[in-house]
């Protein structure tokens, strides 16, 4: 199996993008979640370990805003809820879920960055996906999610 080696730097919006690398997959700005299932500290638990399918990577990549909310949501379960910080940009958190293979919903949400993502995502055997939120002009508040079936490595 490759790998697929990811650049990130300071000014650049998405270098996943103009890469080469497959695009956000079925965006859609008009979905929002239900009631979320909040899913509990996975770490210790054996049989999750085996069963982890999917790797979320989540970043905040805005200088604009150096600390901010976002909540992310899988199929209206609430699998993140927490305060990103920019760090140096290069600061992707990582969070490993155990999903059935199949078509899945991914909303994303920030309060303070005032900025939404809806997107769904197909998984198969192994997932990689990586959301960032970017906010690198005034009133230019996003995010961006892609998912991969290859592991991503970040430099």
């Amino acid at each position: 199996m490759k790998t697929r080696l990811v650049i990130m730097g300071v000014g650049m919006l998405s270098l996943l993008g103009c890469c080469g690398l497959p695009l956000p997959l079925g965006l859609d700005s008009n979905a929002s979640p239900t009631e979320p299932l909040v899913l509990g500290d996975n770490s210790d638990n054996e049989e999750f370990a085996r069963s982890q399918n999917v790797t979320l990577y989540v970043s905040n990549q805005s200088f604009a805003l150096s600390s901010i909310d976002i909540q992310v949501y899988i199929d209206d379960g609430l699998v993140v809820d927490q305060n990103f910080e920019v760090l140096n940009q290069h600061n992707w958190i990582k969070f490993p879920l155990a999903l059935e293979t199949g078509e899945h919903r991914l909303f994303a949400s920030t309060t303070v960055g005032d900025a939404s993502i809806s997107s769904t995502f197909v998984v198969t055997d192994q997932l990689w996906a990586v959301l960032d939120f970017w906010h690198p002009v005034a009133d230019d508040a996003h995010f961006t999610f892609e998912a991969y079936d290859e592991p991503i490595v970040f430099q």
